[in-house]
Order: structure tokens, then sequence, then C-alpha cells
């Protein structure tokens, strides 16, 4: 039942827990700031401009239906500070399938690769470099960083405050699939 809701939907029905704005960690108004600077644009297929360019990796191998998904995701840096998300992609993928899809990111978008590396997760990032040497790939540490209030989930919070991101959305507000379970995870 939790894979078949958005998770707000799961914790109301299923858990009795609602979301209050006040409360939360992640607030709605500034997700709707960060949408207002995105509105009428998309999330594209590939980047080829000057700007600095990250696809950060989520990794999730097993194929249960319980089991979470892989997800990239990939943004550029403007010169300005802020963030736009060129591009969100998750699914069951297996080992093979994902470091090609790692390569792919890298070759579409010309972006540094941060791959989490606990557990069995390292593999992924090891078998890319026996692939490639010089494919811009990098662990990321979780697991107390989470927490860290300036590189962790927090940093995040803050940065949409300040409306450092920009996310892509159509002209009423509506964002892809993939974005819009990214968002309304830091919502829920």
């Amino acid at each position: 039942l939790r894979r078949s809701h958005l998770p707000h939907r799961f914790n109301q029905l299923f858990q009795n827990i609602t979301r209050s704005d006040k409360d939360a960690r992640c607030k709605q108004e500034w997700i709707d700031q960060c949408k207002r600077k995105g509105r009428g644009k998309s999330l594209v297929s590939s980047y080829d401009g000057p700007n600095l360019t990250v696809t950060g990796v989520d990794l999730a191998v097993s194929q249960s239906d319980a089991a979470d998904e892989t997800s990239f995701f990939t943004f550029e840096v403007l010169p300005t500070g802020e963030r736009l998300i060129l591009d969100v992609d998750t699914c069951k993928w297996d080992g093979p399938t994902i470091v090609d899809k790692l390569f792919s990111k890298h070759e579409r978008y010309h972006s540094y690769i941060r791959v989490e590396n606990n557990g069995c997760q390292e593999f992924i990032r090891q078998f890319a470099l026996k692939r490639n040497i010089a494919l811009p790939i990098r662990p990321h540490r979780t697991g107390v960083e989470k927490a860290h209030p300036e590189f962790g989930i927090e940093g995040l919070f803050i940065e949409l405050a300040n409306s450092a991101w920009i996310i892509p959305c159509n002209l009423f507000g509506e964002c892809s699939p993939a974005l819009q379970r990214f968002l309304d995870s830091c919502l829920y």
C-alpha cells in the first residue's frame, strides 16, 4: 500500500499522520517560491552549457516490490549560485544498467557524479571506474552527515527557503512525476 500512494496520503490514510506546515522541516511555501522561478521550464534530456553540473545518485539494487528505487538527480549550478534542476530519473535497475546510466548521465549532462558509498553501493562506483578511470565520480558518504546543517538534508531545506533552487514546472505548477516524488519526500 505504501508504494501505491504518495507519502502524505499513505501517512494520512494508514498511519493517521497529518502534515503541519507550521512544524515541518521543509515548508510548502519554500517549494512554491522555487517553482515560481521555474514556471514554464521543463526537465531536459541533455546539457551543453558552460556551468558546473552535478548528478547525485541514490542507489538501491534490490528488485523486490518493497525495495526503494535508484535515483539520479542532475542539476546545473548557475553563476548566481542558484541550482536549476535538469533531470530526475528513478527506477529499479540492476547493477550493470546503473553503471551504464552513470556513463550516460555524464555524457549527456557533462556532470560530476556523486554516488552514495555506504554498503554494497561502493561496488557500483568501483565497477564504473574499472570501465573508465576518467569518469568524474566521487563517493558521497551518507550517515550522520545527513543531519549536517550545511551539507545534509537541513542544508537543502535552507537553500529551498532562500529560493536557491529553480524547480521546473508547467504554468500550473505541475512537475514531472519523478520530480514531484522528490518534492513530496522533502515535505513528508
